[in-house]
């Protein structure tokens, strides 16, 4: 019987040792279909992605840019967000600002994809294979509802998260010097990317330490969990100097967004591409732990429930920042990938499976490229209409009365009216300047010309109204819009459908927008 055993575990060493060439193979190969979408458009149409990039130019470029400098100031503070604003403006001065931004975006694949497999392998060492598998698995949920909407920091922070708990577990035979150290250092690096990071670095820490520590005398348990705890504690003066705590009151919980955020696992811009991409995943999931090919580590079980609990509790809305419960199942879902191991008892199931997983990677970017480019014409041709537009001018970004087209369609374009930062220069309405969530502030001149709350842009509709009949003073930023700003951009709009008629005169008009120049005091037309 014992030679029996040790000549399958020589058969699974070897079938192990000939797919491990294979599968690093298949895993690069698998990473260039992933970052392939990025190579088919020069702004990648995430919702918050334009934004962003058009802070990392004014970071990249003030202190060359005097027009920037009328607007716009950088107030750097000890904020839980920074992780593009400090690594991307140093890439923007030497390839320019859209490689560099791009460039982030592989670094967030990436950090992703590995971490995923440095957790495998610091939780199941090497007898359980590579982890190839779970990587790939990473590689097919990437382009999910959290992705597509540009939270860029957030999702920098999850790959920093899971490599921060790899390195915690192979740090777990050390003295606990060390381990202190490293997940202080983990703790801190994860603040300065997002808060949200340093709350799922904390479960994954928690999950793993629970089942031994109810194996522990109640003594020694309260110890090790004060000591786990510890790291943790740098946050609350961190916190406590940060501008961010001024937005603890904006909490607000709702069932509404449970299911979305589930739907987020995988979403794409177009849903009859969801339900049989997201089953075609399921699908392989369930074959493999209904052959138990697929096992998960019990840390991996107390994660559910933990995360389950967590979902369930956790605000709408957290510290001012939307979908904050929305990001939970993305994030659970790479680091439970991470406490997954596969066991398949023969070198063809392996590459089976590998190849089944690959085939959705593929489907997947497939769409996703298919769904970009028409969205890339879009960018370019606002990006040409901004020819037109004056450097160093005002622009009011407002949306149609009855807004048109797709949804999601439109969301992924809804802050390309930023890019007039990066190409002229322009103060943009909507360029992300809330106090507590970004460095970047504008100056006193111009503060009520912005929207400082993440609120939705005007209608057009509005606009006429508050011409006709005004406003009392303060009630919305855009209120006195012929006078404060030189041009409106109109989303969500179709041809011929000009709402501003006799108030500014039409510059440009493309595929779901409008480019107005204003006429200061000027008169809407009476009505026919």
């Amino acid at each position: 019987m014992m030679v029996a055993l040790d000549a399958d575990a020589r058969s699974n060493a070897r079938h192990r040792s000939l797919d491990l060439p294979v599968a690093t193979v298949l895993g690069l190969l698998a990473l260039a279909v992933v970052l392939a979408p990025l190579f088919f458009v020069l702004v990648p149409p995430l919702t918050d992605y334009a934004n962003h990039l058009a802070r990392m130019d004014i970071i990249a470029h003030l202190g060359q840019e005097p027009l920037l400098q009328r607007f716009y100031a950088i107030d750097w503070q000890v904020i839980p967000n920074l992780a593009m604003d400090l690594v991307t403006p140093p890439m923007v001065k030497v390839v320019g600002v859209f490689i560099a931004g791009k460039l982030f975006i592989a670094a967030i694949i990436v950090s992703i994809v590995t971490g995923t497999w440095a957790l495998h392998r610091a939780l199941h060492r090497a007898e359980h294979g590579p982890g190839g598998a779970n990587a790939l698995l990473a590689m097919a949920f990437m382009y999910n509802g959290i992705f597509l909407l540009g939270f860029t920091n957030f999702l920098f922070g999850i790959g920093l998260a899971l490599w921060g708990t790899a390195i915690r577990l192979s740090l777990r035979h050390r003295s606990h010097l060390q381990r202190l150290a490293a997940s202080t250092a983990t703790v801190l690096v994860l603040f300065v990317c997002h808060l949200f990071a340093v709350g799922l670095y904390g479960m994954a820490i928690f999950c793993l330490e629970a089942p031994g520590l109810l194996r522990r005398p109640w003594r020694q348990a309260l110890r090790h969990l004060g000591l786990m705890g510890l790291p943790f504690l740098v946050v609350l003066p961190l916190l406590a100097a940060s501008p961010t705590m001024g937005l603890a009151d904006q909490v607000v919980w709702s069932w509404v967004g449970k299911g979305e955020g589930l739907r987020f696992l995988v979403t794409t811009f177009h849903e009859n591409w969801e339900v049989p991409l997201g089953l075609a995943g399921l699908g392989v999931v369930a074959v493999l732990l209904a052959t138990r090919r697929m096992h998960l580590h019990a840390a991996g079980w107390m994660l559910l429930a933990t995360g389950a609990v967590t979902y369930i509790a956790m605000p709408t809305i957290l510290f001012g920042s939307a979908y904050a419960d929305e990001r939970l199942p993305v994030a659970l879902l790479f680091l439970g990938l991470g406490f997954v191991r596969f066991d398949f008892r023969s070198r063809l199931g392996r590459m089976t499976a590998l190849a089944a997983i690959l085939a959705i990677i593929v489907a997947r970017s497939v769409v996703m490229i298919g769904d970009w480019l028409p969205l890339s014409q879009v960018y370019k041709d606002m990006r040409a209409s901004m020819a037109a537009v004056e450097p160093g001018s005002t622009i009011l970004v407002a949306e149609a009365t009855v807004p048109t087209g797709d949804v999601n369609f439109n969301a992924a374009f809804s802050h390309a009216p930023c890019l007039a930062i990066i190409d002229r220069q322009s103060l943009v309405s909507t360029a992300f300047s809330v106090a507590g969530k970004q460095i970047l502030t504008v100056k006193p001149a111009y503060t009520e010309r912005v929207d400082r709350e993440d609120g939705d842009p005007p209608s057009t509709g509005e606009m006429v109204k508050a011409v006709t009949n005004p406003l009392p003073p303060g009630t919305y930023f855009w209120q006195d819009w012929q006078r404060d700003y030189d041009y409106v951009i109109v989303l969500n709009t179709e041809a011929g459908h000009r709402e501003l008629t006799g108030l500014a005169d039409l510059v440009h008009e493309g595929k779901g927008f409008q480019l107005y120049r204003v006429l200061h005091d000027a008169m809407p037309a009476p009505a026919p």
